[in-house]
């Protein structure tokens, strides 16, 4: 499932929406559409939305918690860490940043590793919302603990999106293992 169900609830006066399974930038995307007034038919708009939630979708992840080698990559306050911010703007560009005063940092370095975090094909990044292509974006800091992301692009959704239906040009083999909750999705199956 993706943003449209989110958004339409926002859209009706909803304070909190609780969903089942959704694509995990799905929360941001129903978020930033409902509030700046999106048409989810706006690939590219959609596109940096769903770049938004996907570097929020790991929390600390993209303030350092990832990023961090200790004597390689070193990041200080680790056992304080912020967690993100993204102010999103109406043209869809966007900074992300963390509390002030918070441990952690944002930098660029962190925000490029978390842009291609779990992402096989940058420039075909398939969510129920948009294919988003991030081989235009742009990373700058322009503040400390502040970086500007812009640039994403959008395709329209996939028809078909997570495991096809058996039978259909899409099938897939999905394996997973529950005691690391890692999965895997092979296709298309001939």
């Amino acid at each position: 499932m993706g943003a449209r169900e989110i958004a339409a609830a926002l859209t009706k006066g909803a304070d909190i929406v609780v969903t089942g399974r959704v694509a995990d930038p799905a929360l941001a995307v129903g978020s930033i559409a409902a509030h700046f007034g999106w048409d989810l038919g706006d690939d590219d708009r959609i596109a940096a939305a769903t770049m938004a939630g996907h570097l929020l979708e790991c929390g600390a992840q993209v303030t350092g918690g990832y990023f961090a080698d200790p004597g390689f990559k070193d990041v200080n306050g680790l056992e304080a860490i912020g967690f993100p911010i993204c102010e999103v703007s109406p043209d869809g560009s966007l900074v992300l940043t963390k509390p002030e005063g918070t441990g952690g940092c944002v930098d660029e370095r962190i925000v490029k590793e978390q842009l291609l975090y779990e992402i096989h094909d940058p420039s075909a990044y398939l969510t129920p919302d948009v294919v988003l292509d991030l081989s235009s974006v742009e990373v700058r800091e322009v503040g400390r603990d502040r970086v500007r992301v812009f640039g994403a692009k959008g395709k329209p959704r996939p028809v078909i999106s997570g495991a096809a239906r058996a039978g259909s040009p899409l099938t897939s083999t999905i394996s997973a293992t529950a005691s690391s909750g890692a999965g895997t999705i092979l296709g298309p199956q001939p």
